[in-house]
């Protein structure tokens, strides 16, 4: 039985998707900072996370405990990747502070090379391919692999 590697591949590449899909915009209610927040992430533009913030404070004032913005992948940030995420811990209420969305992790270049790095160790996991030429001489069959 040969082991195919990149059948492997795409199927860890698949699942990933498919578990990304559900948590994604979702707003997430924590406890972690000893009351009750709220955490949610975006693509592309903050403006998405804003939106969900007022929508879950029903529309007043909401306050910024945490935010961040970092490069991650397409359809999830797992990994470093192309795609720029936004992520806002807040709580509905008080003096209405507005979040920053300063930079996290990998820069999008250091994402790039990353990326080449993970195809290029891809590649050397697929196997070789083997060239066999026979040739009968008589009663004789000889055989060459390269």
């Amino acid at each position: 039985m040969i082991f195919n590697y990149k059948k492997v591949g795409i199927i860890i590449i698949v699942s990933m998707i498919l578990s990304s899909c559900a948590g994604k915009d979702e707003v997430v209610k924590t406890s972690a900072y000893g009351t009750d927040a709220y955490k949610v992430k975006c693509t592309n533009t903050p403006e998405s996370c804003l939106e969900d913030a007022y929508k879950q404070c029903n529309g007043r004032t909401f306050t910024t405990i945490y935010s961040d913005s970092h490069a991650g992948g397409i359809l999830a940030d797992y990994i470093p990747g192309p795609t720029t995420w936004y992520a806002l811990t807040f709580k509905c209420g008080g003096p209405g502070t507005k979040p920053n969305f300063a930079w996290r992790g990998t820069t999008t270049q250091e994402a790039i090379s990353s990326m080449k790095a993970m195809q290029t160790i891809q590649k050397s996991f697929q196997p070789q391919t083997t060239q066999t030429n026979c040739y009968k001489l008589g009663n004789s069959i000889n055989c060459t692999s390269r």
